[in-house]
């Protein structure tokens, strides 16, 4: 059975460690990985964590939830009625076992207890099975950007919360 944590002050970042550890890694990349943490963690009222944990208690999967200025546009993030999702993860050794859809299942009903109204979320164009996945949770295309790469781009993808 899958625990879900919501709350900065509860999740650490050994936490999200665990998680991303189970994905190819090098060692800057990690060191990067533990200041963003530290930092994300700390912006209380701007992100919301949410951490899956298993029956173990060994943390699984993770998500965060950006209420404004996320990638300073306000279509993504306004810090009122739109929030933007970023960085879900789920240890690649468990996905496909509904971790994934539980996580996003539990920030929605959060989401929309806080007032929000549309969810947004950035997929890169050739992470063909994260756009398949967001499609099945109701999530539409509905702006597009350039990417990291010149053959790159993001999709941006969108819910509208209902009442």
């Amino acid at each position: 059975m899958l625990k879900i944590q919501i709350g900065n002050d509860q999740i650490t970042v050994d936490d999200l460690l665990k998680v991303r550890a189970s994905y190819p890694i090098t060692e800057v990349e990690a060191a990067s990985n533990i200041k963003r943490y530290e930092q994300e963690l700390k912006e209380v009222e701007n992100r919301l964590f949410f951490l899956g944990r298993n029956e173990d208690l060994s943390p699984c999967a993770y998500v965060q939830l950006i209420m404004k200025n996320a990638d300073n546009d306000p279509e993504l993030a306004n810090g009122h009625e739109i929030a933007h999702i970023h960085d879900l993860r789920v240890r690649s050794d468990q996905q496909r076992q509904g971790i994934g859809f539980s996580l996003m299942d539990a920030l929605e009903f959060e989401a929309f207890e806080l007032g929000i109204k549309v969810l947004t979320l950035g997929v890169d164009n050739w992470n063909t099975q994260a756009i398949q996945f967001y499609d099945q949770l109701g999530y539409r295309k509905f702006k597009e950007v350039s990417g990291r790469s010149d053959d790159e781009v993001c999709y941006y993808m969108q819910k509208q919360l209902l009442d």
